[in-house]
């Protein structure tokens, strides 16, 4: 209902404020690249856990999880732009984020939809499933097509040379 909505909302920020600060003390401690990692791994436990979630409680604290791994994510790649770019290119850096932000904007959710769609109607027509069951089971399904997204972004990150990133910026 209505109140159960505003108070997510609510724990899910106050999550998200703490997951700024805390996952911000390690990449001091551990490195960004790690931290990073380590936001992407509690936000792909989220999912996942979404995807077996069956009780309001349960998803609240799912909603905490993710609130806590959205903010290191959010906050820790903002600084690993900062720790990559070139001094004189820093702008072109943070444009490029905007505009990837604003893109992954529109063709998540599209995704997201399209397959969950798909596999309500395939769940229903297939399975015999109710539509009601088969709309829940198509999104459980495009659920964990979010966890594949991430994961596709550790391999990405697995490429990634922060020291010598840091290094580059010591010697200009």
């Amino acid at each position: 209902n209505q109140t159960e909505l505003i108070i997510f909302v609510i724990v899910v920020q106050l999550t998200n404020v703490a997951g700024a600060f805390l996952l911000g003390h390690l990449v001091d401690r551990l490195g960004g690249k790690r931290a990073l990692a380590i936001s992407i791994g509690l936000m792909v436990v989220a999912v996942l856990l979404m995807f077996v979630a069956t009780s309001k409680l349960f998803f609240f604290g799912i909603g905490a999880l993710a609130g806590f791994a959205m903010a290191g994510i959010q906050s820790v790649s903002r600084t690993m732009g900062g720790i990559l770019a070139p001094p004189d290119q820093s702008a072109e850096f943070y444009g490029f984020d905007s505009v990837a932000a604003q893109a992954s904007s529109f063709i998540g959710p599209t995704l997201y939809g399209a397959l969950a769609y798909r596999a309500a109607r395939w769940y229903q027509n297939v399975q015999g499933l109710g539509e009601l069951a088969a709309e829940q089971a198509g999104q459980r399904v495009a659920i964990l097509s979010m966890a594949v997204f991430l994961l596709a972004g550790v391999v990405v990150l697995t490429s990634v040379n922060e020291n010598r990133a840091r290094q580059a910026l010591r010697l200009a």
